[in-house]
């Protein structure tokens, strides 16, 4: 179909109203000048139901409860102390408390000197004197007074039954010190003769003398 547009073929939009409303049908004829593309839209169809909340998960399950610690070792008891000695009550009368006094013996002699500071003599608490020979004179030199094992220490001498009054032992002082307050010597020139000297750390003193 031509419509007065030269050889380019002319292309028409045909409108007829509807006859709905008992009127004749028109139909009007509008060249077109381009390509127009109608699409019919229909309705919005309803929006649909929502959907159902999905089912909610199962809770997992709760962890194991952490294993308690173990309990330490109890240390080992300390060790008990040790008992005290019993004191020595008083004698009830059948009961008696020996004190023993062991002598160191001494062979005494003319001429001898013997100084009782060597260790031999260190620890003795007695000593016992016995003559031997002829009549004459010797030295029993005593312990230095001031030294720690002679402070305090009692030393007993006893004379036995060999001597007469020509045998003599000259308990003497060390060096330059004294006993009962004198440098001098005490005899012991008889038979069953005693005496005990003590020291104070300074000097020697006699407490006590059997004649």
């Amino acid at each position: 179909m031509s419509c007065g547009c030269g050889n380019v073929p002319c292309r028409h939009i045909v409108i007829t109203n509807n006859n709905n409303c008992g009127e004749d049908p028109i139909t009007v004829t509008q060249s077109t000048i381009g390509t127009v593309e109608i699409k019919a839209v229909g309705p919005r169809g309803f929006s649909g139901t929502p959907g159902t909340s999905g089912t909610s998960g199962i809770s997992g399950t709760p962890g194991t409860s952490g294993t308690s610690g173990t309990s330490g070792i109890s240390g080992t008891p300390g060790t008990s102390g040790t008992s005290g000695t019993s004191g020595i009550g008083a004698d009830p009368g059948n009961i008696y408390t020996n004190v023993y006094l062991t002598p160191i013996h001494i062979t005494c002699q003319d001429g001898v000197n013997i100084d009782l500071s060597g260790s031999a003599y260190q620890t003795a608490g007695m000593f016992e004197l016995n003559w031997s020979g002829g009549s004459g004179n010797m030295v029993l030199t005593l312990p230095d007074a001031t030294t720690t094992n002679n402070t305090h220490r009692a030393i007993r001498f006893i004379s036995d039954s060999t001597y007469s009054t020509n045998t003599r032992t000259y308990l003497t002082p060390s060096s330059s010190q004294t006993l009962d307050g004198s440098t001098d010597f005490y005899e012991i020139n008889k038979k069953y003769e005693g005496i005990m000297v003590w020291s104070d750390g300074i000097e020697w003193f006699r407490i006590q003398t059997k004649a």
